[in-house]
């Protein structure tokens, strides 16, 4: 039986935000959760639409469909400081009010089509985890359900962490996804990626990855020119010292011109989309995983859980710290191991040419794949846990400290055997070959299982899904269920993309940008083709990332961004690691001894450190002299902070002469009532403020 529940509204239900529950909740517990989510903001409830959708076989609750009516979206977004273009001043971007609704939706617009999907999901999505307990109902289901509610916390979060809700996540809407997908996916490599479309039906958080991998992807071309060029240079000449010099130090400079001018790009994308300053972290919600005694938030005054910050600072110091640093030792003595093994056998094979040894010596190389891939699984499991445990509040916090977690284990896992080979035993010939079948085979593997194996996977289970559904159909028209053909697509829709697989969010996809990032940086003069393979892979890259994200994942909820976070500066570490490594193999290669020796190690080595701290404070300056924020973007962001400034003046003016003029009034109406003037049955309302000096200082004395 499908039960539904609405407002008098006479909108049509355009679900914003799908629950998906356990079959652990028993009916009275989702009856009082439709209760809170629908009741007045004034009782504590949310004041949004619902429409629960129960099991056609158990007759159990299974999905909740949640609605926001449009004057409650108007509500939330003033409450999230949302920024809007304003109509009536050349679309430049403000604050959005309610009170200043006229200035934002044109003349004769819907006030609801001020607000794309994304954005409607996004503030539903907030609005249904500030739903707090009330007094009367912290043990109101312990009985039943076995949770227990502190008064003012999170409902949802609570309801999450005990495993009573599966998951939550908003549809697809498939004719808009269907034209995006025609202009992000095509093969035209003519056209640029829609980032404004993708911002619109993904949000800042996954528009900005694809932003940076286009702007990585265009300046890779003057890298692969240039590289290209070197190539056949380094073949026909292969004592070319100076250009392999210049071509090194073009590659670290040209990293950091293109960090800053990315910087600068994404400060533009930022401010063009309303969350350029959107950094105040404290006002993010809570993360459901988050636990601590319940307390209030220091700046909303919202009950919420409180941990003590020097207890997490205690956990990652003595045992988050100590067992990833073991876990990296354990990393290199793995990679010893094979490569003594590895060069061992090789050398045997040289002495004794059989057939055993011919096989034998790939060994190593099989046996090391295995152990390392296994070994990154259990790392991964070991830091997810870490971090867990650390009880990071905020989901921008637990990313953070995750993502440093695995980015040590993976730079060591990438590029510890190319520095072995590389300074170890400095054969470049052997490094170029290493490099290359790392990137190109990484590439290729990278591929298969991230688009194709799960797009296979998914077209299976729609079309057994499809199937099921139809019989599900008939039941339900036989019961008399089917009454909305609207709300039926919508339901099944939500049942097929219920099966999709969660999006993770863009780490493992800024991982491979990294690792890839330094394949071709930090060897550069090694390797110097390696920005062609980049370049072809990212191209792929771009359109198979768009074709998972619109033809595999469940939609993800927007999240506001306005820049790659954590990635920038591990890119820019990368940039500058790069600086040391390139003129490392220029040191260390023969021609550079051939063509200086006269001089001794000793001079070499310190015109080394001296060009690397050169090329190091040339980085540094084009930070500095590269400004992070355009010009008109400067100008613009002045103006509207002015325009707010002034808005608030004028609007406190007003008040204070408001309050002003009743003081004047009320003193005026006392003395009269005192001295018996007949003037005192006048209205106060009809005087205004006295305009004269004389009025003033008789009002300022009155006062004191």
């Amino acid at each position: 039986m499908e039960t539904q529940s609405e407002s008098s509204s006479q909108e049509p239900f355009e679900t914003h935000c799908v629950i998906e529950l356990s079959t652990k909740c028993n009916a009275d517990f989702v009856e009082w959760m439709i209760q809170r989510i629908q009741s007045p903001k004034s009782q504590g409830g949310a004041e949004l639409l619902v429409r629960s959708v129960r099991d056609v076989n158990t007759n159990q609750y299974a999905f909740l469909h949640i609605c926001a009516p449009t004057y409650r979206l108007l509500m939330i977004a003033e409450w999230l400081e949302l920024m809007k273009p304003d109509m009536q001043d050349n679309e430049a971007l403000r604050e959005f009010t309610v009170k200043t609704l006229s200035r934002f939706v044109p003349e004769g617009g819907y006030p609801g089509d001020l607000f794309d999907y994304a954005e409607k999901a996004r503030m539903v999505y907030f609005e249904i985890h500030e739903l707090r307990a009330k007094d009367d109902e912290t043990d109101r289901f312990y009985k039943t359900d076995k949770i227990r509610f502190s008064v003012g916390q999170s409902i949802i979060t609570k309801i999450q962490r005990k495993d009573l809700i599966n998951q939550i996540f908003s549809l697809h809407e498939k004719e808009v996804l269907k034209l995006l997908s025609k202009d992000w996916i095509s093969l035209s490599f003519s056209k640029k990626q829609p980032l404004d479309r993708i911002r619109a039906y993904f949000g800042e958080h996954i528009s900005i990855y694809f932003a940076f991998l286009g702007y990585y992807t265009e300046m890779l071309v003057p890298a692969t020119i240039l590289g290209f060029s070197m190539f056949f240079l380094q073949w026909f000449s292969a004592g070319s010292l100076q250009s392999t010099a210049a071509f090194a130090i073009f590659n670290v400079l040209w990293a950091t011109f293109f960090f800053e001018r990315w910087k600068r790009y994404c400060n533009r994308l930022s401010y063009k989309w309303g969350v350029l300053n959107k950094t105040n972290q404290e006002l993010e919600l809570p993360r459901a995983q988050f636990k601590g005694s319940m307390g209030k938030n220091p700046v909303t005054g919202q009950p919420e859980p409180v941990y003590s910050v020097v207890q997490r600072n205690i956990w990652i110091g003595l045992v988050s710290a100590p067992v990833v640093t073991l876990c990296l030792f354990l990393t290199l003595y793995i990679l010893g191991t094979y490569l003594h093994t590895q060069l061992r056998l090789s050398e045997e094979y040289l002495k004794n040419p059989t057939i055993m040894l011919f096989f034998g010596k790939f060994a190593p190389s099989a046996v090391y794949t295995i152990c390392i891939n296994i070994f990154r699984s259990v790392y991964k499991y070991i830091a997810t846990w870490l971090t867990d445990k650390e009880n990071h509040r905020l989901q921008t916090s637990y990313e953070f400290h995750l993502i440093w977690k695995l980015l040590l284990f993976n730079f060591i896992n990438s590029f510890s055997s190319l520095f072995y080979i590389a300074f170890w035993l400095q054969d470049l010939d052997l490094l170029r070959s290493h490099l290359a079948a790392q990137l190109i085979t990484n590439q290729i593997l990278d591929q298969f299982p991230e688009t194709l194996m799960p797009y296979a996977k998914v077209q299976y289970e729609k079309w057994r899904l499809k199937r099921e559904l139809r019989n599900e159909q008939k039941k339900r028209t036989a019961r008399g269920e089917n009454v909305d053909p609207n709300f039926e697509a919508l339901r099944d829709q939500a049942t097929i993309e219920s099966e999709l697989p969660e999006y993770l969010g863009t780490f493992d996809d800024y991982l491979e940008l990294f690792l890839q990032f330094g394949y071709c940086f930090l060897f550069s003069s090694a390797f110097p083709i390696a920005a062609l393979f980049a370049l072809i892979n990212n191209v792929i890259e771009i359109r198979g990332d768009g074709f998972k994200l619109c033809n595999i994942m469940q939609r993800p909820f927007a999240r506001p961004a306005n820049s790659i976070g954590p990635w920038q500066l591990a890119f820019e570490l990368m940039g500058f690691a790069a600086v040391t490594t390139n003129l490392a193999l220029i040191y260390v290669s023969p021609p550079v001894h051939e063509y200086f020796s006269h001089a001794s190690d000793g001079q070499l080595i310190m015109a080394f450190v001296v060009i690397e701290h050169l090329l190091i404070f040339a980085k540094l300056g084009m930070t500095v002299l590269i400004p992070t924020v355009p010009r008109d973007v400067a100008i613009a962001m002045a103006k509207t902070e002015y325009d707010m400034k002034l808005a608030v003046k004028e609007r406190r003016a007003q008040e204070s002469r408001k309050e002003i003029e009743a003081q004047i009034q009320a003193k005026r109406w006392s003395r009269r009532a005192v001295r018996g003037d007949p003037r005192q049955g006048a209205s106060p309302s009809t005087r205004s403020l006295p305009t004269s000096p004389q009025d003033d200082v008789t009002f300022v004395r009155s006062i004191n």
